[in-house]
């Protein structure tokens, strides 16, 4: 048993929980004295909770908290004093219009006004001055962004003007399906991702899911990006059991076919905020749930003990860090909160990462390494007589393991050249990301996964709200944040 915080799911107020076992699985347990005792699955199962839960890693906290303590976690997000980790993912809402009315929408979407240009612009700026290290991934969002004429000049102001490395657009494709030209706008401008509604690979999901088939459309959408050599699509899949949960391997099996095209798929579980249709109890899925059938549905291509937590690259990242001298964004994640694994492509079909390189062994070599240089904190000579001896050690240690030339050529010239950018272009060619990201409603909410939460809603009053809370707690009927206390002092 664990000891938790969460609210209560009809009246939002603070209540106590405890995560149980049972049944193989992890459960919420909790009470409210006013509407009384809520239970709900957690985490499916208990024997991946505690090997995940190991790989908890300290963030680094905003320099300048946005919101002083008044009510506490999570009524005073923004982000306050008690926040864990940085911002790895901004989201702006750049409109709450929709051109889809979705049963299943945890933004309530399709009723609202746009931002107008100047306050996304100033969100944007006061994201670029975050401190200790400015954010630099931006996903605009909505409602449906590309209902936005003046989009592509929203990511050019980002990318070209402002300097965010990663600015995505998120959408259902029904736009981009259509108007390649208006496409051809935001590829000009600089969108580096577009993360496309995708549920499965056929119109009976949509249906369920999104009100209307809509299965032509999302082919249209890869194609039209095909055209223009645009080769950095996310499909982004909303995983219900019972509706599209038997479709898991062959979205995959989609996305390895259209590798020119698509770079990864981001698995979401329902989570039952905004509006939703579904039962939570018939309907809800966990993440060990959705590796298993990544595992059943590949036939064991990919096996469900090769998905990693988002926190275990902790180790990878701190390492760069040190090895090159620049400050790097952590992804500090809760273990609970995304996993992910990585499919290196060739002509055969694919491989998993795990049977490329010895990850277990890396990643211990990279703790120690990091564990040393926090402690000793070497300078001058003996950082460079650092980064020769675990530089070394990386190389004899794991390349025996590497079996793929290109790989161990790979790890030297990162070694040697002492920068990351070599394996990022790399991993972009050749690589395909199958993740999972669970994100909370008020029936599983955690507060201890809330303050790790590195993805971040950044609304217009200058406040950056951890994406959980903002969709369970502080977004309202309209769509527009609560107001919440002025910026500390």
């Amino acid at each position: 048993m664990k000891v938790a915080e969460s609210v209560c799911p009809v009246c939002l107020r603070k209540v106590n929980a405890r995560l149980v076992e049972e049944a193989g699985g992890i459960f919420m347990e909790k009470s409210c004295v006013e509407h009384g005792f809520f239970r709900t699955l957690y985490w499916g199962d208990a024997n991946s909770y505690g090997r995940f839960i190991k790989r908890e890693y300290d963030g680094v906290k905003t320099a300048l908290p946005e919101t002083r303590l008044v009510e506490g976690c999570p009524f005073d997000c923004g982000l306050c004093g008690k926040h864990e980790s940085q911002t790895v993912l901004a989201v702006i809402d750049v409109t709450e219009r929709c051109n889809l009315k979705c049963p299943v929408c945890f933004a309530d979407a399709g009723k609202g006004a746009d931002l107008s240009f100047q306050e996304i612009e100033g969100i944007l700026r006061g994201l670029r001055a975050v401190k200790p290290v400015p954010v630099v991934a931006v996903q605009f969002s909505g409602g449906e962004p590309t209902l936005r004429d003046d989009l592509p000049e929203i990511v050019y102001l980002a990318k070209r003007k402002l300097g965010f490395i990663h600015p995505e657009v998120n959408t259902n494709g029904i736009r981009i399906a259509s108007d390649i030209e208006y496409l051809k706008r935001l590829v000009d401008a600089g969108v580096k991702v577009i993360y496309l509604s995708f549920d499965g690979i056929d119109d009976r999901v949509y249906e369920k899911l999104r009100g209307r088939p809509l299965l032509d459309v999302k082919e249209n959408a890869v194609e039209n990006c095909r055209k223009l050599g645009f080769s950095k699509v996310v499909l982004s899949v909303t995983l219900a059991a019972g509706i599209n949960d038997s479709q898991v391997g062959a979205i995959i099996d989609y996305a390895v076919r259209n590798s020119d095209v698509v770079r990864g798929v981001n698995f979401q579980p329902v989570s039952f905020s905004g509006r939703n249709v579904l039962n939570s109890s018939e309907n809800r899925i966990t993440t060990p749930e959705f590796m298993k059938l990544a595992e059943e549905q590949t036939n064991g291509r990919i096996k469900a003990c090769e998905f990693r937590p988002v926190s275990s690259t902790v180790p990878l990242l701190k390492f760069i860090e040190h090895y090159t001298g620049v400050p790097r964004i952590i992804f500090s994640a809760h273990p609970c909160c995304g996993v992910g694994t990585y499919l290196f492509l060739d002509k055969k079909g694919y491989k998993t990462l795990d049977n490329i390189i010895n990850l277990d062994s890396l990643e211990r070599l990279l703790e120690k390494a990091v564990a040393e240089v926090e402690e000793k904190k070497p300078k001058g000579l003996l950082k460079e007589l650092w980064k020769i001896k675990y530089g070394l050690q990386i190389l004899l240690k794991t390349a025996p393991s590497i079996r793929n030339k290109e790989t161990r050529d790979l790890v030297l010239k990162v070694l040697t050249q002492r920068s990351s950018k070599p394996i990022v272009h790399y991993a972009h060619k050749n690589t395909l990301l199958i993740g999972c990201m669970h994100f909370m409603d008020a029936e599983n909410f955690d507060l201890e996964r809330v303050r790790k939460c590195i993805i971040h809603y950044a609304t217009k009053d200058g406040r950056r709200i951890p994406f959980c809370s903002y969709n369970t707690i502080h977004r309202t009927k309209d769509g527009q944040s609560k107001q919440q206390p002025s910026k500390a002092d």
